[in-house]
């Protein structure tokens, strides 16, 4: 399993480097490590995501922890399960985000969606695995419920939308990932002019790769916001917690400018915290200047 624990998730080629035990193993050291009594479980769109996401939940259960079922969904709707609902204590997905098809992993979040990386549990993980965790099962399985979590999060998401948008024509291209059904669902909510590129949700991602921070994955969009004169284009990755945007001349807009312009708002709202940014990966953490 070695190289397969990175700094923001745990992800590996499937077949290869992961498969079903390791995940169920990652599953109880999660529990033993965490000491979660219900967590929310999510998986994307892959084709190995439905029997790694039984491993996982087999893992969890058999360590003692109930397992809330969200179902096929995007990252974000997983950060949102956990966060929305306070009585959870966690929550995971089966995803390897924007990697290629025979690619899959594990994010996890703690309590109030706080992110696991690995300085503060992916590691630690990893470590408690190679050196083997206990034989030992508790005698009390955790139980299986399911949640829909669809509605809720769209609910909470256009709550972020301003007025004004229903007059910009948007480009929309989810990669046949499964940010597919969440982001139609949004923009038919908008009333604006949209045109969604690969929306169905094929794991073998048959039109291009789901990573719209490579040029040639986002050719295709460039193509439709130039065709369409859209105001605007926008690419998800495999998992929609990963995007690109492209302005209305078909021009790339740069990672670092749109971190710097979300980084400005947040300020507006919460002067009190410090914002770290990694412009690698377009990932934005918030902490508290306490």
């Amino acid at each position: 399993m070695t190289g397969i624990f990175k700094a923001y998730d745990i992800r590996g080629i499937y077949g290869e480097t992961i498969d079903e035990d390791t995940v169920y193993k990652i599953g109880r050291a999660y529990v033993i490590k965490f000491k979660p009594k219900t967590v929310t479980i999510g998986m994307d769109g892959r084709i190995s995501s439905p029997s790694l996401f039984e491993a996982l939940v087999k893992g969890i259960t058999d360590q003692g922890c109930n397992v809330i079922n969200i179902g096929l969904v995007t990252t974000p709707m997983m950060y949102f399960s956990s966060w929305n609902y306070p009585q959870y204590d966690g929550g995971l997905m089966v995803s390897a985000s924007h990697n290629p098809p025979k690619y899959n992993g594990v994010k996890m979040v703690r309590q109030g969606s706080v992110p696991i990386g690995g300085d503060t549990g992916i590691y630690e993980l990893e470590e408690m695995i190679n050196n083997g965790l206990p034989n030992e099962l508790p005698e009390q399985k955790g139980e299986v419920t399911e949640l829909d979590v669809f509605n809720p999060y769209l609910k909470h998401s256009l709550t972020y939308i301003p007025e004004n948008l229903n007059k910009f024509k948007i480009v929309i291209d989810t990669a046949n990932a499964v940010g597919g059904p969440i982001a139609n669902a949004f923009f038919k909510k908008i009333d604006c002019e949209f045109t969604h590129l690969f929306p169905e949700v094929d794991g073998n991602f048959p039109n291009h790769e789901a990573n719209p921070l490579k040029e040639e994955n986002v050719l295709d969009l460039i193509k439709s916001v130039k065709e369409n004169n859209a105001n605007i284009g926008v690419g998800f990755d495999g998992d929609a917690d990963r995007v690109a945007f492209i302005d209305e001349q078909g021009g790339i807009v740069p990672s670092d400018l749109l971190i710097a312009l979300i980084a400005k708002e947040i300020l507006k709202e919460k002067p009190g915290v410090k914002i770290e940014a990694d412009v690698r990966c377009s990932r934005i953490v918030l902490r508290s200047e306490e």
